[in-house]
């Protein structure tokens, strides 16, 4: 059996989320000792909503078994060596059940915490025969494949068991493929001017958000409503705003020089004051700003078009804490990081917590000297179950140069 294992994997940074599947293939049909087979998976893990979830074992060794009622086993890095020495057809005997997983403890798919990955997978998709390396190459680089066979299995015809908490749904080539960040949102229910506000959000490499419309601008003030209360200091402020007045009569730019051509301010304060060269949406009107003063406090909503990186620094060689983490869109528009591996760091009763889902006792605090202190920065951390003798470190996030 001709095994074609086709990986399609945009520019995404590996995070994710934990999703425990099970999938198994039967092929009842593949009676003959040698048979031409393709199976197609389109592995990705982006930085952006979820579309189509399955689990599946580690990526960075796949092992593909196929099981005969004679209990004869192949695994791909078997066969792959076999072919490469003899300088055949990369096959294996056909006939049973195919079993996708690394370090396979079982063959019924029974995957320990270990051999499974947390993520995505789109396109899964097994043909009757194997395709040629330049049509492999064309589909692995998100370029049009020209016409192929019906799959004999894939996502679509039911006939794959997905087995724990997942979730399917469709999603077109174009957007499996896109290299471009769609710009996403983050709302912080905190105090600051709109200095503090700027720095905050360059200090996560984004910026203050700039609605662009109308209707955006409703949009995002109908997502954070609830917090009216929280962000109101002296009339109904919400949220800052990327525009700069120019005195009195001057036009409006954002922080970059640009002029704005959308500035949908109150009637009453189209014209502003001297010493009132800041804008802020507010709650009593979906569609307009406000023109306010700079040192006023109100809330912070950062914009992104990339999913930053942040580096961790100050751990020992054997620590189990991950070192890179980043964050994207999030369901609540809260800022949580996800490590690369296992580790996520989210604020909890006051302070940042760092949680593992592959190690329960793995946990990391950092002691807080202020109210609302970030975790960005040179802080001071109380670890528990790690590898390294510290229990009180010292570390220092940073966003990673590109």
């Amino acid at each position: 059996m001709d095994v074609c294992l086709i990986s399609r994997s945009p520019p995404y940074p590996l995070f994710h989320l934990v999703v425990f599947v099970r999938v198994f293939v039967t092929l009842p049909f593949l009676n003959s000792s040698q048979s031409s087979f393709c199976f197609i998976i389109s592995l990705y893990i982006p930085l952006k909503p979820q579309k189509t979830r399955l689990t599946y074992p580690n990526t960075h060794k796949h092992t593909h078994t196929l099981t005969h009622p004679q209990e004869h086993t192949t695994s791909l890095g078997e066969a792959k060596r076999r072919a490469t020495d003899e300088g055949t057809l990369l096959e294996v005997a056909g006939g049973g059940r195919l079993v996708v997983g690394q370090k396979l403890h079982s063959l019924d798919g029974d995957f320990m915490f270990l051999e499974t990955l947390d993520g995505e997978v789109g396109e899964w998709k097994i043909y009757p025969e194997a395709l040629p390396g330049d049509t492999m190459l064309i589909f692995s680089t998100c370029h049009g494949a020209p016409s192929l066979p019906t799959p004999l299995y894939d996502l679509q015809d039911g006939r794959l068991e997905v087995v724990g908490e997942a979730s399917t749904s469709n999603m077109s080539l174009k957007a499996l493929c896109d290299k471009e960040t769609r710009e996403f949102h983050l709302f912080f229910p905190v105090w600051m001017t709109y200095i503090e506000a700027r720095r905050w959000c360059r200090k996560l490499k984004g910026s203050v958000a700039l609605p662009k419309d109308s209707e955006t601008n409703a949009l995002l003030v109908d997502r954070f409503i609830r917090h009216r209360d929280t962000c109101a200091q002296t009339w109904t402020h919400l949220f800052w705003v990327d525009a700069e007045g120019e005195g009195k009569e001057g036009p409006w730019r954002t922080t970059e020089g640009e002029l704005l051509s959308f500035t949908p301010f109150l009637q009453e304060d189209s014209a502003g004051q001297e010493d009132v060269q800041c804008a802020a949406a507010v709650s009593h009107n979906r569609k307009k700003w406000a023109v306010s003063p700079c040192q006023m406090e109100t809330c912070v909503l950062c914009a992104f078009n990339t999913h930053p990186e942040i580096r961790l620094y100050g751990l020992c060689d054997h620590s189990s804490l991950d070192r890179l983490f980043s964050f994207r869109d999030h369901p609540k528009y809260e800022l949580i990081f996800e490590g690369v591996s296992h580790v996520v760091l989210a604020a909890q009763n006051g302070s940042w917590v760092m949680r593992s889902r592959l190690y329960p006792s793995l946990k990391a605090v950092m002691v807080t000297q202020y109210e609302g202190q970030d975790p960005v920065g040179v802080r001071t951390w109380v670890v528990e179950g790690d590898r390294c003798r510290e229990k009180e470190v010292r570390k220092r996030n940073e966003r990673k140069r590109t």
